[in-house]
């Protein structure tokens, strides 16, 4: 059993499973849908469904298995009439949707806009994970201290992941949704906090060297050349423990040398806050953060597991403590977010039920897809159908109706009018013309 025909059976059940007919529920299907770049200049848009009255019953915590994928459609034209097409489609096939949930980039929320204008009945709701990067871009874009703290992580990134200090660098976010992580600055800069309070440097380079001031000193108390000359010697000399220093100083004078009368430099410590101590001046300020990243963590997993609703809006009143509004960022993060919520509750109307308000499970499949199932070259080919197979408890009906209906020859009829030649054939071809 080869891999090329494992991959076969799945790209041939992920079609199965995307043409597969879907109950036709108007008014309970939820929509998730959002556009994902690839290398090259395709884009795939993705829209998830998912029932409403089942979400619930059981908690809107979306797996993969509670989505169904359906449909797909890659392309290097991204537009808001194709986000408009795609979505009547859909609809034609399992019914009106109560609700669509995505971000507002700008083709998405255009044609999902004009989507709802034809169905009034629809509701397109803000992902919360969405607003709340872009709240925190905001507030933060035109914080000196938040872009003083970042120049620095960069500048010390590149001054010590060369280095035996590299078990210390700093992980930066990709540049793609910054916002949405800025947790891992926040969680970084603390650790170096804590690792500095903990005053535990073995980890980094061991070893001991007297001050320069020190030798200073006593070649200002001796006239005899040589003892100067050796004493010189001594300031960029490592020594292995402290005694060794002190033991070398007594030799040299011919006297007696305590420790305490000398300046003694553990480099270990030496070489951690050379490098990191200018982040003490942060200490403040990261606390700061981190209430504030606490806070948006807290209403994030409320709304994420109760879904949307005023009940929901009445557990964050009850569970939040206003003594936690320290610093003028969380309070008026906090605040803009209520605002947020609000906003698209009311577009409900007065009803007591809950509703979707994430698109993370979009995110978490494209995020899969992308980690384990992506062509080398870079480009979306036929293995977006396997954005279907995530979503599936593999059903053994299926994979035989399945293997028995479809092979590569539909996969290819499917795949190949959307994106024309791939990356790989393009290579191919230019490489043999230049051969």
């Amino acid at each position: 059993m080869s891999y090329t025909s494992v991959r076969r059976w799945l790209l041939c059940y992920g079609y199965y499973l995307l043409i597969k007919p879907q109950p036709k529920r108007n008014g309970d299907w939820v929509f998730i849908n959002d556009f994902s770049i690839q290398l090259g200049q395709e884009k795939c848009l993705l829209t998830l469904g998912a029932s409403l009255a089942q979400l619930r019953k059981t908690g809107f915590n979306l797996s993969h298995q509670h989505v169904a994928v359906l449909d797909i459609v890659v392309t290097s034209q991204a537009n808001n009439q194709l986000v408009k097409e795609r979505l009547d489609m859909v609809s034609n096939r399992v019914g009106i949707p109560a609700q669509i949930v995505s971000d507002h980039g700008s083709d998405i929320k255009k044609g999902n806009e004009l989507f709802c204008q034809q169905h009034p009945t629809v509701v397109y709701t803000y992902d919360i994970s969405h607003k709340i990067g872009c709240l925190l871009k905001a507030l933060l874009e035109s914080d000196c201290l938040w872009q003083c703290l970042l120049k620095d992580i960069n500048v010390t990134l590149q001054q010590v992941q060369q280095t035996e200090l590299s078990f210390l660098r700093p992980i930066l976010p990709r540049k793609k949704s910054r916002y949405l992580n800025i947790s891992l600055i926040i969680n970084w800069v603390t650790n170096i906090l804590s690792y500095k309070d903990n005053h535990d440097f073995s980890l980094i380079e061991s070893g001991y060297m007297i001050h320069p001031e020190s030798i200073y000193q006593m070649i200002n108390s001796i006239s005899d050349k040589n003892s100067v000359n050796s004493l010189i010697k001594m300031i960029k000399k490592k020594f292995a423990t402290k005694e060794d220093v002190v033991t070398e100083l007594s030799l040299i004078l011919q006297q007696g040398i305590e420790e305490k009368q000398i300046m003694i430099v553990d480099l270990s410590v030496k070489r951690f806050h050379d490098k990191f101590g200018l982040f003490e001046q942060y200490r403040e300020f990261i606390g700061d953060l981190s209430s504030m990243i606490k806070l948006i963590e807290k209403i994030q997993k409320i709304v994420k597991h109760q879904g949307l609703s005023i009940e929901t809006m009445e557990k964050i009143d009850k569970e939040i403590n206003f003594q936690e509004l320290t610093g003028h960022r969380t309070t008026t993060i906090y605040y803009q977010i209520i605002n947020y919520l609000k906003e698209e509750l009311s577009k409900f109307g007065n009803t007591t039920k809950a509703y979707l308000a994430s698109s993370d499970i979009e995110e978490s499949l494209f995020g899969k897809y992308k980690y384990k199932l992506a062509e080398r070259m870079g480009g979306i080919y036929e293995s977006i159908l396997m954005l279907a197979v995530l979503c599936s408890d593999y059903n053994l009906e299926d994979i035989k109706a399945a293997s028995e209906m479809y092979n590569m020859q539909d996969v290819n009829n499917f795949i190949r009018p959307m994106i024309g030649k791939s990356i790989q054939s393009k290579r191919r071809m230019a490489f043999n013309d230049t051969s």
